[in-house]
């Protein structure tokens, strides 16, 4: 279903029924396409491209890659020119080309044993424009500046007891999703990569957010949220105002449901 960022359902369309059951998905910067991830009943995922124009499904196949390879992460470059995507547990990082329909090999072996560790994979990855991403592989935790085919710079932003489980540029910023051993509680920070000044995101240390998405100073939230002496978590999605510091939960989940994917439009 599509939802206003108050919480009141939007009528114009109803997406689901396009596009039936996905666990991931994201629109298009012009808001034509919308890249879904849907899973089958053994668990393998698979990517297409669905055109809200036309109603129709594309599926992006990547050659040579085996059916338990499953496809995850889709991402859009800032004119829609280009999709990224990860395959499989060994997170390789692709590009699908809106115009030429060819996938190329962003992040795949040979780049990930020349510029990152051997056996390493991405765990989440941003364009900052056509040609350059931002991404941060499992066993380094550092953020790299990638940039036509070529590592350009690395840094670890945050201090070595604090894990990164997500990123992304926004506004001159980069914010993280992190977590340390020491709490049970995820938090957002956002650091400036001129000053290296971190900025805690306030009102958002919560237990249980598993992920964040960032637009027209809106923090999209995905949170389990556990309620003592009840055996399941709500699953939850909410809105955090950047501007006004405030958060509110348009979303509530049944306890013990599958947790909801979403993202803004």
């Amino acid at each position: 279903m599509l939802m206003n960022p108050d919480g009141t359902l939007y009528t114009g369309e109803n997406v689901l029924d396009e596009l039936g059951e996905m666990v991931e998905f994201d629109f298009s910067p012009d808001g034509r396409y919308i890249a879904i991830v849907r899973e089958a009943e053994d668990y393998v995922r698979s990517l297409y491209i669905y055109d809200r124009a036309t109603q129709t499904k594309t599926p992006i196949v990547l050659q040579g890659s085996s059916e338990r390879d499953w496809q995850w992460m889709p991402n859009w470059s800032p004119d829609g020119s280009q999709l990224g995507f990860v395959v499989g547990e060994i997170g390789y990082l692709y590009s699908y080309d809106m115009q030429t329909q060819q996938i190329e090999t962003i992040v795949g072996r040979t780049q990930m044993e020349l510029f990152f560790v051997i056996g390493d994979h991405v765990i989440s990855y941003d364009w900052t424009d056509e040609e350059t991403l931002t991404l941060i592989t499992y066993s380094t935790n550092s953020l790299y500046i990638y940039q036509n085919g070529i590592s350009k710079s690395s840094e670890r932003p945050l201090p070595d007891d604090i894990y990164v489980k997500q990123h992304q540029v926004y506004e001159g910023e980069v914010y993280y999703l992190c977590f340390n051993d020491n709490s049970e509680f995820e938090y957002l920070c956002a650091i400036n990569p001129e000053t290296r000044v971190i900025r805690y995101v306030t009102n958002l240390m919560i237990a249980g957010l598993r992920d964040f998405q960032i637009k027209d100073n809106l923090i999209l939230l995905r949170i389990l949220e556990r309620i003592p002496g009840v055996e399941n978590a709500s699953r939850n999605v909410a809105i955090h105002n950047i501007n006004t510091g405030q958060t509110s939960v348009i979303y509530r989940g049944d306890n013990g449901h599958t947790m909801p994917y979403c993202c803004i439009r």
